[in-house]
């Protein structure tokens, strides 16, 4: 859900998604997805050549392999959220829109469901704040 609510808080409108990834968003993202192929060597996307369609690019770090989507970044001006569920712990740099953890059973950090998003712009935090209305319980948040 975090990721969702993510994407719906930087205004995404087609959004480049990795091929190898958990199948919940893009079952529910109504918007156009493409798919960013994968280095074999990290399972994280590749990033190096993204459509120019593209207004939003999805990096996540796969396994606790740290995505290097800045070198795409550079070559685009695309916002990028990443999907750190997978990298607690890991030492990256965060230049990017939002930042999202997943806290479900499976991760490295868990409180057996949720999630976070951590952005430092207040717009989108204010548009994430407002979806949570919809999602999570007010006492919570």
């Amino acid at each position: 859900m975090a990721l969702w609510i993510a994407l719906q808080s930087v205004s995404a409108r087609n959004v480049a998604y990795p091929a190898f990834t958990w199948p919940g968003l893009y079952t529910t993202y109504d918007k156009p997805l493409s798919w960013l192929d994968i280095d074999l060597q990290t399972w994280n996307p590749d990033i190096s050549e993204v459509d120019y369609r593209v207004d939003t690019i999805v990096a996540q770090h796969t396994f606790g392999n740290i995505t290097n989507y800045q070198s795409g970044r550079s070559q685009t001006s695309c916002k990028v959220i990443i999907d750190a569920a997978h990298s607690f712990g890991g030492d990256f740099e965060v230049l990017c829109e939002a930042l999202i953890l997943s806290l479900a059973p499976t991760k490295p950090l868990t409180s057996c469901e949720g999630g976070l998003i951590l952005t430092n712009d207040e717009g989108i935090a204010r548009r994430a704040a407002n979806f949570v209305r919809y999602f999570g319980r007010m006492s919570e948040v």
